[in-house]
């Protein structure tokens, strides 16, 4: 049979492939893969790395339970713990996406940016359909001050997954921070089009769109009764920006 892991024909030997060393999951095993999916599910960390360590003192080579003890460290808070679970499976499997991700999610919450982020970019590099590594990616770049890589990375996360409204405030706030007005003001009005009661969203919408003027505004307002999904959510906000403007102080 085929190894799923590294795709090689005829791997198999006493339950492990002999060119990436993927343990196949014999029924005790699977069973408890899965009460360790519930474990984490249920919030229970310990009892997930207990059940998790129960089933590599069996099948020291079994990949899944040795990703899954990574991502568990990796909740814990345990960052050295993890890394070097993930380094010694990178070892044996360079093209380990899952494995690389968190390695650099490990540094990342450890607070070495850079390296987290040329983590992310491996695993671009390897896998260039890995979302969450675009995202991770944006955030390091937003910690390093790199705004237009940030840009960049985000927008192509916000594509792969158009419905997550964190990423297109990150997005937003990255356009802001480059002086995009026109591309900021659409992410922002993307999270309320779903959230209207967003309140960070509203402040920065708000803020960009009265920099362009009550005119420039008044104009995107009428437009917006097609463009935009909720125009009443922009008819508040262009109502609270014309009552600053036009109502003199007490």
């Amino acid at each position: 049979m085929n190894c799923p892991q590294c795709g090689q024909a005829n791997a198999y030997t006493n339950n492990f492939c002999c060119h990436c060393g993927n343990g196949l999951l014999v029924k005790r095993d699977e069973d408890q893969i899965v009460q360790a999916l519930i474990c984490e599910g249920e919030g229970q960390t310990e009892k997930m790395e207990s059940t998790l360590l129960a089933i590599l003192s069996r099948s020291p080579h079994c990949t899944l339970a040795k990703q899954m003890l990574a991502e568990v460290y990796l909740m814990q808070g345990e960052f050295a713990k993890a890394s070097e679970i993930c380094r010694k499976l990178l070892l044996e499997q360079p093209r380990n996406c899952r494995a690389a991700f968190v390695s650099a999610l490990a540094l990342y919450y450890s607070g070495h940016v850079r390296e987290a982020v040329t983590g992310f970019r491996q695993v671009i590099k390897t896998n260039p359909r890995f979302c969450f590594a675009y995202y991770y990616l944006g955030l390091g770049y937003i910690h390093l001050g790199k705004w237009r890589l940030a840009a960049s990375s985000l927008s192509h996360a916000a594509r792969m997954m158009p419905q997550n409204q964190e990423l297109h405030y990150l997005l937003g706030l990255a356009q802001e921070r480059r002086c995009q007005t026109g591309p900021a003001i659409d992410e922002f009005k993307k999270v309320l089009s779903t959230n209207r009661s967003d309140s960070e969203a509203k402040i920065h919408l708000k803020q960009l769109i009265q920099e362009r003027g009550l005119d420039v505004l008044a104009d995107d307002l009428e437009r917006e009764t097609v463009q935009f999904v909720d125009a009443e959510v922009f008819a508040e906000v262009y109502e609270t920006i014309r009552m600053d403007v036009e109502t003199p102080y007490q």
